[in-house]
């Protein structure tokens, strides 16, 4: 086994470590086991392993890698990521075709599965994403990725990841066999210099997911495709408010998943 930095080592070759410390704060955001949504159905359960660690966010390494896979075919996912995103994370001028589109995608799926090693508490992607991903190198079915341009300032320490879960059980579905209390919905965003990626995954089906800024043109979906071309830099440029909106909105919905026919047995 070995140990896979969070980010890419060559990001801070671009983005040069700033910071002494960093921040790991681990939350579940879960609804109140209740039906009066009338009333605030959020409630934060703070985790173990919140607190400030040495080092630039650029060190954070995972554990558990397999070497063979790391120094494999993690290694080429990084290295063909890395002269895609490049200009993206300065902000110079690219065309994102397809094939582009995808790598970054790959790279993203890549970082939200080794970053769910973290907390395996809170993991939300499954041991058959995982390996669907070893087989074939590709982004999942049931995930979309988007990625849009970040201009903003409280996310411009170069670096950052967030990571969010929950578990949704359709209500017709609450006292069946397959229940189970684990989390089944994540998602996963991180900002580096310009370039600001978000992924979303769920095994259940029938959640539907759309984060904010889509509809403004402030994201681009990436995964699946749904433009032959992106053009690089971004038109619309994503400020403070709306970064903090994406990146949290999995934890706004969980507060509707009542009126949305949704459920979660904890």
């Amino acid at each position: 086994m070995s140990e896979e930095h969070l980010f890419s080592k060559w990001i801070s070759k671009i983005i040069p470590k700033r910071g002494v410390n960093h921040v790991v704060s681990v939350v579940q955001i879960w609804p109140n086991a209740g039906f009066d949504h009338k009333k605030e159905s959020v409630r934060i359960s703070p985790r173990e392993g919140a607190g400030t660690r040495q080092g630039d966010a650029a060190s954070k390494k995972v554990k558990g890698v397999c070497e063979h896979c790391n120094n494999g075919w993690m290694s080429m996912i990084d290295a063909a990521a890395r002269d895609v995103m490049t200009p993206l994370i300065l902000g110079a001028e690219r065309h994102i075709g397809i094939h582009d589109q995808k790598t970054i995608a790959t790279w993203m799926t890549l970082k939200s599965i080794v970053g769910e090693t973290l907390d395996q508490k809170s993991a939300a992607i499954s041991i058959e994403e995982r390996q669907q991903f070893y087989r074939t190198k590709a982004p999942l079915n049931n995930w979309k990725i988007w990625l849009g341009q970040y201009g903003g300032t409280h996310w411009l320490d170069g670096k950052n990841y967030l990571h969010g879960s929950s578990g949704m059980v359709p209500l017709h579905k609450l006292f069946a066999q397959e229940n189970s209390r684990q989390q089944n919905v994540q998602t996963t965003t991180i900002s580096c210099g310009k370039l600001f990626l978000h992924a979303f995954s769920s095994t259940v089906t029938e959640f539907f997911y759309e984060p904010d800024g889509t509809k403004s043109l402030l994201l681009r979906q990436i995964w699946p495709e749904k433009f032959s071309t992106i053009d690089w830099p971004r038109r619309r440029i994503i400020d403070n408010e709306h970064a903090d909106s994406i990146a949290v909105l999995l934890g706004k919905m969980a507060a509707q998943t009542i009126n949305a026919g949704y459920f979660n047995p904890d």
